[in-house]
């Protein structure tokens, strides 16, 4: 990850720049291809849910290869000091990987949307779904198997 001094392993950081992200970059191997996406994402302190149409060009790519990469980032802000070979960011990010396993289960497709409404919308969240809400929507869950935090105040 580049410049050791900015590398956070502490666990309770690595959740905390999680949590107040926005968005999840999803990066994932369609052959030898990268292919990345920002997505909305829920969050319960062990694993990242994410959502999208039952089919597409994510839903094949997990399909012949779960591995994937997640990105997360708060507090982005360019730096001018100085001429430009001297700017620099400012920064929280998060970095991690795990294998991306489809929820099935209604019950647990349910909690995983509640947490993606809540991460995104609190005042919205504990809301019950249709059985055709349910089976509209693909939904999958990470374990974050190796996250690294890295800080640049």
């Amino acid at each position: 990850m580049g410049k050791e001094e900015k590398l956070v392993r502490d666990p309770a950081v690595v959740a905390g720049i999680v949590r107040g992200a926005e968005v999840c970059r999803l990066g994932m191997a369609d052959g030898s291809q990268p292919y990345v996406v920002p997505l909305s994402f829920g969050y319960d302190g062990q694993h990242i849910y994410l959502h999208c149409a039952p089919r597409g060009k994510k839903v094949e790519i997990l399909e012949k290869n779960p591995c994937v990469c997640l990105e997360f980032e708060q507090d982005i802000e360019l730096s001018k000091k100085g001429g430009p070979c001297s700017w620099g960011y400012r920064y929280r990010t998060v970095v991690a990987f795990g294998k991306a396993e489809p929820v099935e289960a209604p019950e647990e497709k349910a909690k995983a949307l509640n947490l993606i409404i809540e991460h995104c919308d609190a005042t919205r969240a504990g809301r019950s779904f249709t059985g055709e809400e349910l089976a509209s929507v693909r939904v999958y869950k990470v374990a974050l198997e190796e996250a690294t935090a890295k800080v640049s105040p």
